[in-house]
């Protein structure tokens, strides 16, 4: 009969044995087309993208106003490098809706680009800084919170009307309500971003070397309730 212990270390095995099996027969998930990298994608019900996948990212992902994108600790997401006059990959958050990405110490959430499994980091020899970046577009994140040269908010304020003061377009994306920021409410809540690493981000949005290039990660507008 076996002791308690040998039970316990044979259910610890068990349990080591499962976690490795998940991590290696992780399922790749496509976001958007390979066939159509840069292309719009929209996000317009709450969606959780889980640690058991890996996803492509091929697309530009517009998470809708009032939906939340929830990225569980572990994530991995891997982005196309464009090609010619493509439009770079991102993931924008758009004014009113939601980023949950709560990753930890020891199972970050990880954005970076499919090229990123060629580079030894350890030991980069004669590789050039700039083939580490620019190879897809980043995260954005676009708030509701006033922003530089807001005026004194009235009693209404409308989000819908592409005049609105205190308001602006991100740069790289075509004007209008998947691209403003800013407003009137400074505690607004975009989510949450937590042990998240975004790796070779910078790729011009707007494709073809057109000047609008963003940061790994861009927050636009966004409150202190994030």
């Amino acid at each position: 009969m076996l002791s308690n212990a040998m039970r316990a270390l044979l259910l610890a095995f068990a349990l080591i044995t499962i976690g490795n099996l998940q991590c290696a027969f992780a399922a790749d998930v496509d976001i958007g087309s390979s066939t159509g990298v840069g292309d719009t994608l929209t996000i317009g019900a709450d969606t959780t993208w889980s640690a058991s996948n890996v996803y492509k990212l091929h697309a530009q992902v517009f998470v809708q106003d009032g939906f939340t994108l929830t990225i569980e600790a572990g994530t991995k997401i891997e982005a196309t490098k464009p090609t010619g006059s493509e439009k770079a990959p991102a993931v924008i958050i758009e004014r009113g809706a939601k980023i949950i990405a709560k990753g930890t110490a020891t199972k970050p959430i990880t954005f970076t680009s499919a090229e990123a499994s060629a580079f030894d980091y350890t030991n980069l020899g004669a590789t050039a800084i700039a083939d580490l970046q620019g190879l897809w577009g980043g995260l954005i994140i676009l708030g509701k919170a006033p922003i530089a040269g807001s005026t004194v908010c009235g009693s209404t304020y409308d989000y819908s009307s592409a005049g609105t003061y205190n308001s602006d377009d991100i740069e790289g994306l075509p004007s209008g309500a998947t691209s403003s920021y800013g407003g009137c409410e400074p505690e607004d809540n975009s989510g949450v971003v937590s042990y998240v690493k975004v790796w070779h981000g910078g790729y011009d949005l707007g494709g073809g070397n057109s000047g609008n290039e963003i940061n790994g990660i861009t927050l636009a507008g966004v409150g202190s309730g994030t």
